[in-house]
């Protein structure tokens, strides 16, 4: 499963606004930088994520000092967000059930319950408890619907469609992505589309129908970088690699995985970069050539290792 989709998906919804080991700097150097402090948390949470907790920390605390209670919320699911990106579950549940506790009481439901459902989903689904993890993308779900929030809904229904594939039910993953794109090409809606093709991409692979890698990865690529959409590039090149090598076009395998291998270091995101490496390493081995896929394959292993991953 790509993790493009769920993170899209829960970003646009919402408002992505105990201390930990990290020190936190002087907290009077921050005031009145509350929107600086975010704003960084935010950038770290890929590429540093142990920075990002470090800020996420220094503006939960500057929302104490001000006692502004909405501040401390959205500072619980700053926290939450960036322990969700460092592979630390139990701490990114904490803090988002928190946040959802808080928003119950306080806030429109509309507005940041959908977001704070689609998160907790997203950490069940990191833990492999699929059908979890579906019950909150559903309760998200259910409230864009009714809301009439359609572009936020296609994005849901593409989330849950990823974890129906992370349990072998492709009937339901199909139905899910059908209605995406029908939404999609109705309202003439290329972004949608693109979505939609791109776990339709995914589907393909799940479900094992190499031979349709290719032209569904053509058709994509370049909005891909018309986007300048790095991560979905990576993905996109490896999926071709795989294709080209189940169509024993060794060069042209070869070709995308190194694509691949590129633009998932051009992102920096370590879980990207494992993944992209490991891809590479499954297309060396469709292609016959193990002793060159092994390094590649063990580059992706010390690299999940590294960082906690419980994906590879």
């Amino acid at each position: 499963m790509k993790p493009k989709l769920i993170l899209l998906c829960f970003a646009l919804i919402g408002h992505l606004f105990g201390q930990d080991t990290l020190l936190i700097p002087n907290l009077s150097d921050f005031v009145g930088k509350e929107d600086s402090v975010y704003n960084k948390a935010y950038e770290f949470q890929y590429k540093d994520p142990n920075s990002s907790i470090l800020y996420a920390n220094i503006y939960l605390a500057l929302a104490q000092k001000a006692n502004d209670s909405t501040t401390l919320c959205y500072a619980w699911m700053l926290k939450a967000d960036a322990h969700y990106f460092k592979n630390e579950l139990d701490k990114s549940e904490f803090y988002y059930k928190k946040a959802l506790n808080y928003v119950k009481r306080h806030k429109d439901p509309f507005h940041d319950i959908p977001y704070l459902y689609g998160a907790l989903g997203d950490v069940y689904s990191s833990r492999g408890y699929y059908y979890k993890a579906i019950d909150y993308f559903t309760l998200s779900l259910e409230i864009t619907e009714a809301s009439g929030l359609d572009v936020q809904t296609c994005y849901i229904k593409l989330s849950i469609a990823s974890m129906y594939e992370l349990q072998y039910n492709f009937e339901e993953a199909k139905k899910l992505i059908d209605e995406v794109l029908k939404y999609g090409f109705e309202k003439k809606d290329k972004e949608i589309i693109y979505e939609g093709k791109y776990s339709l991409l995914d589907y393909y692979y799940e479900s094992k129908q190499f031979s349709k890698l290719v032209p569904l990865s053509r058709e994509i690529i370049q909005t891909a970088y018309d986007y300048n959409d790095i991560m979905s590039q990576a993905y996109i090149h490896s999926d071709m690699a795989i294709g080209f090598a189940y169509e024993n076009m060794a060069d042209s395998a070869i070709y995308h995985a190194e694509k691949s291998i590129d633009a998932g270091n051009k992102f920096k995101d370590p879980f990207t970069i494992s993944y992209m490496q490991m891809g590479y390493a499954e297309t060396l081995l469709l292609i016959n050539k193990p002793d060159q896929a092994l390094p590649w394959a063990k580059r992706a292993y010390a690299l999940s290792k590294k960082q906690n991953s419980r994906t590879l």
